[in-house]
C-alpha cells in the first residue's frame, strides 16, 4: 500500500481540524488536557494556531534558517477563549498554510529542524500528524473516541522514527544521557539504552501490506529501524492507534488490546529517552 503523499499530507491537515473542530462546541475553554501536563484547551488551541503561522512564514519566505516559532510556544497567558470561535480561526489559518505548502510543492527547499528534512514536504507531513496527535490529546480530556485511519496513523509513525533516529532540532536540549555518545557518532540523541537489543512495534489490526510493524535495533546512537519482522528483545503488540499513542507518550504500553512480551523494563527505557510532541 502506497504511503500518503504531499498532497495526501495538505488534505489532513485540513481534515483533522474539521474532526477536532467538531468536538468543540459548547467546552469549557479551561479544561486541563492530561497528555500535555500543564495545558488546557485553550492552550492547546493557541499552540496549534501557533504552528499555522510559523509554518506558512516559513514557506511563504522560503527561509533558509530557523524561524523561532514564538507564537507556538507562548500560549500559557491565553485564558476563557471560546474554543468554537478558536477553532474557526485555526480552519482559517490552516487554509492559508495549506494553500502555501501547495503551492510551493514537495521538493521545494526550505528550512526545517530536522537537519536531512530540508524540504516542503516536512511541513506538510508534521503538520498532518501534529494535527492528528493533538486531536487525540483533545479527545482525550473530552472523555471522546479517538481513531486514526491505519495508513495515516502508520506513516505518523514512520515519521516519528524518523525523527527520533536523528539529531534533535539545534534549539531543543536532549533528554539525559546514561553516557555521552562516542566520538565516532556525534550527535545530541541519546547514547544507546542498550546495545545488542531491539524493539519491535507489531499492529494487531492492519493489512500486511500496511507494513504496520518497527524494528529498532538500540546498537547505535542514535537508534536504527526498519519495517522488517525479526524477533527482538521486546515487542509490543497493539491496534494501530495505539501504537502511535503509546510512541507519543499518549499511553501506557499496557492495557486494553496492548500485549508486550520480553524486557518491558527496556521498552519504558526506550520510550522516555525519545519523545517529542
Amino acid at each position: 500500500m502506497r504511503r500518503p503523499t504531499h498532497d495526501d499530507h495538505c488534505a489532513q491537515i485540513l481534515h483533522q481540524i474539521t474532526l477536532l473542530r467538531a468536538m468543540l462546541d459548547g467546552v469549557d475553554p479551561n479544561l486541563p488536557i492530561p497528555t500535555c501536563p500543564g495545558w488546557t484547551l485553550n492552550h492547546l488551541l493557541r499552540h496549534l494556531l501557533g504552528a499555522q503561522q510559523w509554518v506558512d512564514t516559513v514557506i511563504r519566505t522560503r527561509a533558509t534558517g530557523p524561524v523561532v516559532p514564538t507564537a507556538l510556544r507562548e500560549v500559557t497567558g491565553y485564558r476563557d477563549e471560546d474554543p468554537a470561535a478558536l477553532a474557526a480561526e485555526l480552519v482559517e489559518r490552516a487554509t492559508r498554510t495549506v494553500e502555501a505548502l501547495r503551492e510551493a510543492g514537495p521538493d521545494a527547499p526550505v528550512w526545517s529542524p530536522a537537519p536531512t528534512m530540508q524540504r516542503a514536504a516536512f511541513w506538510a507531513r508534521r503538520g498532518a500528524h501534529e494535527m492528528l496527535v493533538h486531536r487525540a490529546d483533545a479527545a482525550t480530556a473530552l472523555g471522546q473516541p479517538f481513531s486514526a485511519a491505519p495508513e495515516n496513523a502508520a506513516d505518523a509513525l514512520d515519521e516519528w522514527m524518523a525523527r527520533m533516529a536523528r539529531p534533535l532540532p539545534p534549539d531543543q536540549p536532549a533528554p539525559p544521557s546514561p553516557a555521552p555518545p562516542s566520538p565516532a557518532t556525534p550527535d545530541d540523541r541519546p547514547a544507546p539504552l542498550a546495545p545488542g537489543r531491539s524493539v519491535c512495534l507489531r499492529a494487531t489490526d492492519t493489512a500486511p501490506e500496511v507494513r504496520a510493524e518497527w524494528l529498532v535495533d538500540l546498537t547505535t546512537a542514535p537508534f536504527t529501524w526498519t519495517h522488517a519482522q525479526a524477533p527482538a528483545t521486546v515487542t509490543v503488540r497493539a491496534p494501530m492507534t495505539d501504537l502511535l499513542l503509546i510512541a507519543y507518550g499518549r499511553r501506557p504500553p499496557h492495557g486494553d488490546a496492548v500485549e508486550v512480551r520480553g524486557d518491558a523494563r527496556l521498552l519504558t527505557d526506550w520510550l522516555t529517552e525519545n519523545t517529542f510532541n
